[in-house]
């Protein structure tokens, strides 16, 4: 299957994040900033989708029950990450397959109605979680990251963010510029503090101990299983924090099925690794 070069294929979503430097770096899931790197479950969904050509014998043809999303193939459509795309153009790829890019990435502090531009500054290779940075000319109030001390079932935490089911603070801003008369309606962003605990710990690798057993697999990774209310679709990036007032996770996922909903944050771990430079082996 292949995506035709000439149409793009993008989208749009929001989350939360925390600055981490005073000279405006802020952490956030790598599917708030860098969406092309994580995947779409719902093909149909997506503005502006493209072409689904189907190939056989280096033959390629539209296949619009594709696009519909009414043919079997379609199936294989879910879990695509845009990134891992091995055909462009009817051709296949070669070298480094494909790039994304932001149109625009913009942040808005809490309380606030000004909308400051940032740029995407890393991107982790193996976890959830993304490096932005905006240029602001004051100091940035930063919180306290934890990645050393070990985090148990059960233990307290506190969850902040903005969660889009949360109702929205509205403002209307008055132009004073005599060019441009033309006011605005803002949405002033009010964090959410949700408490709760941590459900579960799951590790991505562990010591095995058995001769029976030789493969040992989490399916999410690193992360920790939450256990919080009114979280969830625009929680991501936001910050866990433990009954010490320092962040131990990166929320960054839901689960839901037959009435449950399980959440999830990434250890921040994995985003003190992209704010420096480690080496890979000695």
């Amino acid at each position: 299957m292949d995506l035709e070069s000439g149409d793009p294929v993008g989208g749009s979503s929001i989350g939360s994040g925390f600055v981490v430097q005073e000279s405006g770096f802020i952490l956030t899931n790598r599917h708030v900033a860098a969406g092309w790197r994580t995947r779409y479950d719902n093909y149909n969904n997506l503005p502006l989708p493209g072409i689904i050509q189907r190939c056989t014998n280096n033959v390629c043809k539209d296949d619009k029950q594709l696009v519909d999303g009414n043919h079997p193939l379609a199936k294989t459509l879910f879990k695509w990450v845009p990134i891992e795309s091995k055909m462009l153009g009817g051709k296949p790829l070669q070298g480094k397959n494909a790039e994304g890019r932001n149109d625009y990435l913009e942040i808005t502090f809490p309380r606030t109605n000004l909308r400051v531009p940032a740029r995407l500054a890393r991107i982790s290779d193996t976890a959830d979680v993304a490096l932005i940075k905006v240029d602001v000319p004051q100091t940035l109030q930063t919180v306290q990251m934890d990645a050393i001390t070990s985090v148990s079932a059960g233990e307290p935490i506190t969850v902040m963010g903005y969660p889009e089911i949360s109702p929205n603070l509205f403002v209307k801003v008055d132009s004073q510029d005599p060019l441009n008369r033309k006011g605005e309606i803002r949405i002033i962003p009010e964090p959410t503090v949700t408490p709760g605990n941590i459900g579960k710990v799951l590790n991505s690798s562990a010591n095995i101990t058995s001769d029976s057993i030789s493969v040992y697999v989490s399916e999410m990774g690193d992360a920790y299983q939450l256990t919080v209310n009114a979280t969830g679709s625009g929680n991501s990036g936001g910050p866990v924090f433990n009954d010490k007032g320092r962040v131990i996770g990166i929320f960054t996922s839901m689960i839901q099925q037959k009435g449950t909903t399980i959440t999830f944050a990434v250890p921040i771990a994995h985003g003190l690794d992209i704010m420096g430079i480690q080496k890979a082996i000695e």
